[in-house]
């Protein structure tokens, strides 16, 4: 229209605007892509699984050994032995033997035993009940005994004669010889053996008991306490020594297996008839005659009682009595109605023998 200006745009701005929307374009994509990038490459809050190791990386599967885990303070030389060590067929010598079988006259027995530790410290009572001896059944009031007794107050500790192993430490159940007559106990088999036979230690009446089965422990190790558990008249260590298996019926005279102190010594010996058998619960006295130490005690007992109590294999003894004083002794055994009369030297840490027949 004629007075009418129209003003032109500049050329090339349309051109322009559209390019600068694909380069916007282009821009968000750009960093939405980056984003992503970022967020895939970033670690998560929460815990992921650690990538399953092969078979290589595995090797040995086994834990490591723990530097806290105490070491065992003395090593076995052989397995631990169970509660009862199955012998094909029970030893003979292990049982009662006729005292036909035994030598006719023993003169000087080789000092063959003798070898275990005191169960008591000196510092206690570690010297055998003169009233309860081996065998003997104080005028027939009590069952024979096949033990020894050492009387202390509750309390006092116990300890291992020999090293062995603990084949049984607990209550007695029966196991040992009667429904709980033991009480709480602990038996030892000892590593020495006699005749290729294992040799058992047994306590009975424990209160307290410090060590476990199958446990090795070497000689005068603390085993437990002086107690009156099971069938005790007081508090008391009941002792046994077994021989060939851990039963009632293959007890020894553990007086012929303790040591004796520096000073004093065993007697031991047989007490037959004309025939030369066993006289049972014969009356024994033995008198101090001249002695290292003044006015010793005497001590009064008898031969062994007729059932479940079995002789030394090689000595053949129906009596022992332990712990006297070196020095002279009168020996008198009552047979029938009249006393006979010996004469001995107790010897230091040795075996005196007496023969007395009929």
């Amino acid at each position: 229209m004629p007075g009418l200006a129209i003003k032109k745009e500049p050329r090339g701005i349309k051109e322009h605007e559209e390019i600068f929307k694909i380069l916007r374009a282009l821009c968000v994509v750009a960093v939405c892509f980056l984003a992503a990038a970022c967020v895939a490459a970033s670690p998560a809050e929460s815990v992921t699984p650690s990538p399953r190791p092969t078979l290589d990386q595995v090797g040995d599967v086994s834990p490591p050994p723990s530097t806290n885990r105490p070491q065992p303070t003395f090593t076995a030389t052989r397995k631990p032995t169970p509660l009862k060590t199955p012998y094909p067929t029970k030893i003979p010598n292990a049982t009662f033997t006729p005292v036909k079988s035994f030598a006719a006259t023993l003169i000087a027995p080789p000092q063959i035993r003798l070898g275990l530790g005191r169960p008591i410290d000196w510092s206690d009572s570690n010297v055998v009940d003169p009233y309860y001896r081996y065998g003997t059944t104080q005028n027939g009031k009590l069952h024979p005994h096949h033990g020894v007794e050492f009387y202390n107050p509750a309390g006092v500790p116990l300890y291992s004669v020999g090293e062995g192993w603990i084949v049984f430490a607990g209550p007695d159940t029966g196991v040992l010889g009667g429904v709980g007559s033991y009480g709480n106990a602990v038996v030892i088999e000892l590593t020495q053996t006699f005749n290729g036979q294992p040799i058992f230690a047994v306590y009975g009446h424990m209160d307290t008991i410090t060590v476990k089965l199958n446990q090795f422990v070497p000689i005068a190790f603390p085993l437990g306490t002086v107690g009156s558990t099971g069938m005790a008249d007081g508090p008391h260590l009941h002792f046994e020594i077994r021989v060939g298996y851990n039963d009632y019926e293959s007890t020894r005279n553990p007086e012929l297996w303790l040591k004796p102190f520096p000073s004093w010594g065993v007697l031991a010996g047989r007490v037959l008839d004309k025939d030369g058998n066993f006289i049972y619960e014969a009356s024994i006295i033995a008198r101090p005659i001249e002695t290292a130490i003044k006015n010793p005690s005497t001590f009064y007992s008898s031969t062994y009682a007729n059932e479940t109590v079995n002789p030394d294999p090689f000595y053949g003894e129906n009596f022992v009595i332990g712990d006297l004083v070196a020095g002279k002794w009168e020996v008198l055994i009552k047979i029938g109605l009249e006393y006979r009369s010996q004469i001995v030297t107790i010897k230091p840490q040795q075996i005196t023998w007496v023969e007395v027949r009929e």
